[in-house]
């Protein structure tokens, strides 16, 4: 009996320590459940989701809201727009409470309740994050800034997202759009019927163009009221200046349909996306080329969209556009024909190529019959053929290129590229229009369309002053131009135009202009510095004379170059031709004052190799940097011995 009491107590105190360890189990299994559950509240937080978990609103109309953006790692900005108060923000937060903490301030918000706050711009801000228990689960850094002087630009798409947009250039969806002022002031909100990506190069920054479409005609910043309007990125120019500064000066000196352009700031589905351009679109619309087009003629008279009738191509593309099934009556106009370089053209459906090797896509009628694309291309081949010819006339129909073309617009088209020394001036978004027979029978040059590469900021033969390059800086370009300025009276109207209308323009307005605006966008561009960082550090340091120093060798470069053509076109200076020619008897050529040098030689072209040299075609001296010119050189190339 004793010995059975004994083993039953043995077993109640073994019985105990399982009950204990049992116990000690759940207890940490407990401690270790809450730990995995701080911790997920931990995830709430996550760099990736923190925009999620703050919003800063500014508006109590329309709701617009501020997300915070990650520049560095745990460094986070607020962008605010012109019209926000950073003294005056709603603060709504996912989490418990959220303590903002900077050197002469601290304070609290909290879930669920109204928290309106007060943040100075250019303060860093602790930002710590609690939850529910009050425990503290994460802390980052954060500023505000701030916008000035610009009004503001709203897109939401429909799907929430640009991510399709910035993959496809052919890609489009709905979205809607608000415009607000400077001020405050809500001037139009509604439908946008399609926005889509844009550009070429500028296509492959991370910070692109874009084309919209609104739902109805609206009047933006006073530039006239139309549905299709571009933002610029302006990402390859680091002043942001060439193309306003251009667009201006065209607009101002009337040549006609050059797109008026403003600076704003723009919001994508309520992130800030950076200072934009907005500008007007070349086209024929209401307040732009108002004159009747082709494209609308071909709607007009064929059934369905014509987008879906067949293809139609020539001897390999030399012509090519669509098989509509009705050509209108009068084929004469309005069309715009874009001068572009061969990988584009292929990419296009409706344009031709001349004898010259010229290639042209028709923008309007972007559904161009066959006899349209006939017409427009014979008539560019008989202008080709008359500039080329030895009496500047026509061999076959003996009409002077005079008659073919307006020569003002086109001797204004080439002082623009010239004294901007556009990269891509004789070669991609280089516009020709030509209207209906009863407007006019001839082609006319423009508008004037992308600057970002002008102004020296190509490098290269772009970026030397002192010469004339005849629009043919970039490898794919027109002879055109050159040929066009060995004709006297054609030479005539450039001096004309550029002593009584561009040259005074340049020194009343264009300079004066580029104090102002630097002081415009001054701020709002920190703002954009700040956002694509990244982006911009590919390009330039970016340190706090950044944008100060750019602008000023914009400013720079005008005053040099207006100095040179001043003395070639306004005082009659005598210049010096050396035209470069490969195996195939293409040229790129190059003026400069009698008695200047050469600055630059081509190390290498379509068809040079490195190792080869430029020679004197008359007495074999090779050619070299710093060579004083002093006669018309014909440059071959040579093996380097």
């Amino acid at each position: 009996m004793i010995r059975g009491f004994m083993m039953n107590l043995r077993h109640r105190k073994i019985g105990r320590w399982i009950f204990i360890a049992l116990t000690m189990f759940v207890f940490i299994d407990i401690c270790f459940m809450q730990v995995k559950a701080q911790k997920e509240k931990q995830v709430e937080v996550s760099p990736e989701e923190l925009h999620e978990h703050v919003l800063f609103y500014y508006d109590e109309k329309y709701d617009y809201a501020a997300p915070l953006f990650e520049v560095e790692d745990d460094t986070y900005y607020v962008y605010l727009p012109s019209f926000a108060d950073s003294l005056d923000l709603r603060v709504e937060i996912a989490n418990a409470k959220v303590d903002f903490m900077s050197e002469d301030d601290t304070f609290s918000v909290y879930k669920g309740e109204k928290n309106n706050c007060s943040f100075q711009t250019e303060t860093e801000y602790a930002m710590v994050f609690y939850d529910e228990e009050d425990n503290e689960i994460r802390d980052v850094s954060v500023f505000f800034m701030k916008s000035e002087n610009l009004a503001t630009v709203y897109i939401s798409t429909a799907s929430g997202s640009f991510e399709m947009l910035d993959e496809d250039k052919e890609y489009s969806e709905e979205a809607v759009f608000s415009f607000v002022t400077a001020e405050g002031k809500t001037e139009y909100s509604n439908v946008m019927a399609e926005i889509s990506a844009r550009g070429n190069h500028t296509f492959g920054f991370e910070k692109k163009s874009y084309q919209f479409k609104l739902s109805r005609e609206c009047d933006l910043l006073d530039m006239g009221a139309a549905c299709k309007w571009i933002l610029i990125c302006n990402s390859y120019d680091l002043s942001n200046l060439r193309n306003k500064i251009t667009y201006d000066m065209a607009v101002d000196l009337g040549m006609d349909g050059s797109p008026s352009a403003e600076f704003v700031d723009v919001y994508f589905n309520n992130l800030y996306h950076g200072t934009y351009l907005l500008s007007e679109k070349v086209e024929f619309a209401k307040n732009r080329l108002e004159y009747e087009d082709m494209e609308s003629k071909n709607k007009n008279v064929n059934d369905g969209k014509l987008m879906d009738y067949d293809t139609f191509s020539v001897n390999g593309g030399i012509q090519k556009g669509y098989s509509l099934t009705e050509t209108p009556t009068d084929i004469t106009g309005g069309y715009l024909i874009e001068h572009d370089y061969e990988r584009k053209y292929v990419e296009e459906e409706s344009g031709f190529i001349t004898d010259g090797h010229e290639h042209y896509v028709l923008l309007n009628p972007k559904h161009a019959s066959e006899k349209e694309v006939e017409y427009i291309s014979n008539l560019f081949q008989e202008i080709e053929d008359a500039i080329k010819s030895e009496d500047g006339c026509n061999p076959k129909t003996g009409k002077h290129y005079s008659e073919y073309i307006d020569m003002k617009s086109w001797a204004d088209k080439y002082i623009v590229e010239e004294f901007t020394k556009n990269h891509g001036g004789g070669c991609t978004s280089s516009y020709f229009y030509k209207l209906p027979d009863s407007v006019s029978t001839k082609v006319y040059g423009g508008p004037v369309w992308d600057y970002d590469k002008a102004y020296g900021r190509n490098g290269g033969l772009s970026s030397f002053t002192n010469s004339l390059n005849f629009l043919t800086l970039h490898s794919s370009y027109t002879e055109l131009f050159y040929l066009l300025y060995q004709r006297d009276d054609f030479r005539e109207v450039v001096y004309e135009e550029w002593k009584n209308v561009f040259s005074p323009y340049i020194e009343n307005e264009m300079l004066p202009e580029i104090d102002y605006y630097e002081e415009q966008i001054y701020p709002a561009l920190q703002l954009t510095f700040h956002r694509w960082a990244d982006m911009f550090a590919n390009h330039v340091e970016i340190d706090t004379s950044y944008y100060r120093g750019d602008v000023e060798d914009l400013r720079q470069f005008i005053i040099e170059r207006k100095a040179t053509l001043d003395a070639m076109w306004s005082e009659g200076q005598e210049i010096c031709n050396v035209r470069f020619t490969d195996s195939q008897q293409k040229y790129r050529s190059y003026a400069v004052l009698k008695g200047d040098t050469l600055d630059i030689v081509p190390n290498h072209w379509e068809n040079i190799e490195v190792d080869q040299i430029w020679v004197d075609s008359e007495t074999g001296e090779e050619l070299y940097e710093g060579m004083v010119i002093d006669r018309d050189i014909i440059a071959v190339a040579r093996v380097k011995e």
